[in-house]
């Protein structure tokens, strides 16, 4: 089971309390929130990803209900800042409520190159059969600037996919009338705008759609203060490249001892580890395919970054191949 990246997730977005602890085999432990679960594997919900663990992997496991709950209400609740956009934590752990999105798994996110999600740093998921349908929150994933989710394949032709993308994203949208004015647009194609905010259905066949269908909500002056520059882009990605990773440091497997340290000396564990945040072999190949020779393209962003004082930074120092 590749642990690649897990590491630096728990290290660097460990802001709040979750609710579950597991105590790995190799002396290390994660604390997060178990989201879909089966015989072979646990999936953990970290404050702005998730990642697998094997059960072959874990020692035990602690479950417990924190004071303030991470796992989101079944109602969509107002935010604080008045946003009318879901936080990504609510989106994934109700996503992985549903039985159509089994497998729920986080992918590399490939730099958009044209179009309104153009150059904005997000973070993917895909999930369901054949891993078909993918999720996107892009920009701050505590203030999103724009949530999508749409389908590939044979299910862009698929009605009752394309309806529980519709029935999922009004689901979470805290605004009732957005959920009503999306429930109420043409699947083939549309585009709603109210109060600053848009609701976009793209078809397969749009420059910008990479041969999904998409059902997307965004603020555009969101994403235009979430696009980042080339020199942050530079920062933030590296190249869609099987050689990349394979030729990249590994962090230390989930199986290997921590080293012996002196009695008084504090206990290694897999939160303290050097953190890595290149994508697997495995992983690239899951991101999605563009078709444009721009310089975005063939990129995707590092495992691992986040927002601090309105710029994107990554949570570690070591220098990513490019």
């Amino acid at each position: 089971m590749r642990f690649v990246a897990a590491i630096a997730f728990v290290a660097v977005f460990l802001q709040f309390a979750f609710a579950d602890l597991v105590h790995l085999k190799s002396g290390g432990e994660l604390r997060g929130t178990i989201i879909q679960e089966n015989t072979e594997r646990i999936t953990i919900a970290l404050q702005y990803g998730t990642i697998k663990v094997g059960r072959a992997d874990i020692e035990s496991v602690e479950k417990s209900t924190p004071e303030e709950p991470v796992v989101a209400s079944d109602e969509p609740k107002k935010l604080a800042d008045g946003s009318r956009l879901p936080l990504w934590s609510n989106m994934i752990q109700q996503l992985a409520k549903a039985e159509w999105a089994a497998d729920l798994t986080q992918i590399p996110a490939t730099v958009i190159d044209n179009g309104v999600m153009e150059s904005v740093p997000y973070t993917s998921f895909r999930c369901g059969s054949g891993a078909n349908y993918e999720i996107n929150v892009y920009g701050d994933p505590d203030t999103p600037a724009g949530v999508e989710i749409g389908v590939y394949a044979a299910l862009t032709n698929d009605a009752a996919a394309k309806h529980r993308c519709v029935d999922f994203i009004a689901s979470v949208l805290p605004d009732a009338t957005d959920a009503s004015l999306l429930n109420a647009a043409r699947l083939d194609e549309d585009k709603i705008e109210r109060g600053g905010m848009t609701i976009e259905i793209t078809p397969p066949t749009a420059p910008d759609a990479y041969g999904g269908w998409w059902v997307s909500v965004y603020y555009k002056d969101r994403l235009d203060k979430a696009r980042a520059s080339k020199r942050e882009l530079a920062e933030i990605t590296v190249a869609r490249s099987e050689d990349n990773a394979k030729t990249a440091p590994k962090s230390p497997s989930v199986n290997t001892p921590a080293p012996k340290q002196p009695s008084d000396a504090p206990k290694t564990s897999a939160t303290s580890r050097e953190p890595n945040l290149d994508w697997t072999a495995d992983d690239l190949r899951r991101a999605k395919s563009v078709v444009s020779t721009s310089s975005g393209s063939g990129r995707v962003y590092v495992r691992g970054y986040y927002r601090k004082d309105g710029t994107y930074v990554c949570g570690h120092t070591r220098r990513r191949p490019r």
